[in-house]
């Protein structure tokens, strides 16, 4: 239990951490060197598959202070509004 507090505890350190960066880069208008070291901690490129015809390459990004962040894919977002409009008012997308 005190190692779950522990992490706990380094999580919310984390993350007021990279609120006080972002706030630090509200308007960015140019990717520089040391906006991106602020956010990135780093970025691994798996090799290229190849799979029913198409080529795809996994890209994890390891964001400073939060790691990896699942952000979902295109088909997986239209999937969460299908699901959610369901839920929401019985009707489907």
């Amino acid at each position: 239990m005190t190692a779950e507090v522990r992490e706990a505890n380094t999580e919310t350190t984390n993350v007021a951490t990279l609120i006080a960066v972002t706030k630090k880069y509200t308007r960015i208008d140019e990717l520089t060197p040391e906006i991106l070291n602020a956010f990135v901690d780093k970025i691994v490129i798996h090799e290229r598959e190849k799979k029913d015809r198409k080529r795809t390459q996994k890209i994890n990004i390891y964001y400073s202070y939060v790691r990896i962040v699942d952000i979902p894919t295109d088909e997986e977002m239209r999937e969460m509004e299908r699901e959610h409009m369901q839920r929401t008012t019985g009707q489907t997308a």
